[in-house]
């Protein structure tokens, strides 16, 4: 029986052509709710109503001050595929819920429990386990 080995160049031309992971494109961080598109914001405000500026006050328990939204802008980062924007929402609990806008829509969300003091740690592309 005869072997035959492949020589070293045509082993390392090979192993170049190997595919590779490619790595999720970077989200580019939005500091405020302005720096968020205006179609993205207005696709939000249709869904969840006014959304209070970071810092601002808002109605963050079921205790209802009136004038005030229920929803306040946490953070958003965006990649040229997806806006991700994550609100703090007010009502009988509070929480987080983070939206992906993409293709003209938001085409997914969920909701994150988590404390106040715990939110800013919330993953904007990524649900955690359980949730």
């Amino acid at each position: 029986m005869r072997t035959t080995f492949a020589p070293l160049p045509l082993l390392v031309l090979l192993a170049a052509l190997q595919p590779v992971a490619a790595r999720p494109p970077e989200c580019n961080s939005l500091q405020d709710w302005s720096e968020v598109p205006i179609d993205v914001r207005a696709a939000l405000e249709r869904i969840v109503g006014p959304v209070a500026a970071k810092g601002q006050d808002f109605n963050a328990t079921d205790v209802v001050r009136t004038g005030l939204p229920a929803n306040r802008y946490l953070s958003a980062c965006e990649r040229p595929d997806l806006v991700a924007v994550a609100l703090e929402r007010g009502g009988r609990g509070y929480r987080v819920e983070v939206f992906h806008y993409g293709s003209g829509k938001v085409i997914r969300r969920w909701t994150q429990l988590t404390s106040k003091a715990e939110a800013s740690s919330v993953n904007l592309l990524k649900p955690s386990a359980g949730r």
